[in-house]
């Protein structure tokens, strides 16, 4: 049942997996950079991934090193690596029933 897949409105789930929002703090410079985007690759077999805050101005920043739209280098990286995430994957194997 965990991995079978799942219609959440008008999404199709590979599974029912649900990663939790987890700002990681890994952007230096408030810039998304490789280790962010690895982070995420790796869990791309995941059913869905609610994915860090973004800071929409420099008032925003809450604390240091999470990611921000306000700035033109932070918002190239995360254009240059848009759609790196959702390159499909083998499905992870599935447990006996």
């Amino acid at each position: 049942m965990l991995f079978d897949t799942f219609s959440l409105g008008s999404l199709t789930l590979r599974n029912r997996m649900v990663m939790a929002p987890m700002t990681r703090n890994r952007a230096v410079g408030n810039v998304p950079n490789d280790l962010m985007a690895t982070y995420y690759a790796q869990r791309a077999g995941i059913g869905l991934i609610v994915t860090e805050g973004v800071s929409p101005s420099p008032n925003g920043l809450g604390y240091a090193r999470i990611r921000g739209s306000y700035r033109r280098p932070s918002v190239r990286a995360a254009t240059a690596r848009e759609g790196e995430g959702r390159t499909r994957r083998e499905d992870p194997p599935r447990p006996p029933r």
